[in-house]
């Protein structure tokens, strides 16, 4: 790792002519092709990293209807909603308190949801942990599992109930963040990355059982978080900005395509495209 340049993940899965750091034109949030005008949105994961820093903020900025923000404290669910609510009046924001890995925790936040709202359009599962770092050999099995329990069951917990509670004649969107490393081995990383096979394969098998929900595996590329390991802290050079641009874009008619795909936020959107015949 050490002889790689600092760019080596960037364009060693580059899939277009054009990769990006930063947001670009064609994902710009505010642009009114990507507005999102009457849709609710949930996101989990809203209080740090790329959720707090880049997802939350790029939708807020698209003006949908309603954003309700998920995390384990509500206290700072709340505290996040209150914020927004102030720099963005015409959107309704609501903080919740739920543990995706949590049965319950999930019925209650998708009660609360129809209760005030009636259905959500946009699932952003951004909630995600990697606390499992070792050898096989070495690790707890209740710490390995632990991965699995929010970025394994989590997500089919949260895109089931969605999915329950979603109308099946109108569209809407599923974004699962995931990462490169899901296909790939990094040894120490083995619960983060086989949970995140599940969610990358979990994308797939919506796109193909729901035709009317876009579903899209999307990577976002390497930032700066505490979820970094120490190995990978000099490629952390993607803005959180970009993916939380990507993700609104995929949740545009003119992404619809890419449902079942893993997408990373490095490419270039236009370009990519281009190449859809090709996907």
């Amino acid at each position: 790792m050490d002889a790689l340049p600092d760019d080596f993940f960037m364009n060693s899965l580059a899939f277009t002519p054009r990769v990006h750091r930063e947001p670009y034109p064609a994902i710009d949030p505010t642009s009114p092709s990507l507005a999102l005008a009457g849709r609710v949105v949930i996101v989990s994961g809203v209080t740090k990293g790329i959720g707090r820093r880049g997802i939350v903020p790029a939708f807020a900025k698209a003006r949908p209807k309603a954003m309700v923000l998920v995390a384990r404290s509500r206290d700072g669910a709340t505290a996040v909603a209150d914020e927004l609510s102030q720099m963005y009046p015409d959107t309704e924001f609501v903080g919740i308190a739920a543990d995706v890995s949590k049965d319950e925790d999930v019925a209650s936040l998708f009660q609360q949801v129809s209760s005030l709202f009636g259905q959500a359009d946009i699932l952003v599962n951004n909630a995600g942990v990697n606390s499992a770092g070792g050898l096989l050999a070495d690790v707890a099995t209740a710490t390995w599992w632990s991965d699995f329990e929010t970025n394994a069951k989590g997500l089919f917990l949260m895109c089931q109930t969605f999915l329950k509670h979603a109308d099946p004649t109108q569209p809407s969107t599923i974004i699962n963040l995931s990462t490169s490393g899901a296909p790939a081995v990094f040894p120490g990383m083995s619960a983060y990355t086989l949970a995140k096979l599940v969610g990358l394969q979990m994308t797939a098998y919506i796109a193909a059982e729901y035709a009317n929900t876009t579903a899209v595996a999307l990577h976002p590329g390497v930032v700066r978080t505490d979820m970094v390991v120490p190995s990978f802290v000099r490629f952390a050079k993607d803005s959180p900005d970009l993916v939380g641009s990507t993700a609104v874009y995929l949740c545009s008619e003119q992404a619809r395509w890419l449902s079942g795909c893993f997408v990373n936020a490095n490419w270039n959107m236009e370009d990519l495209a281009k190449r859809r015949e090709e996907v």
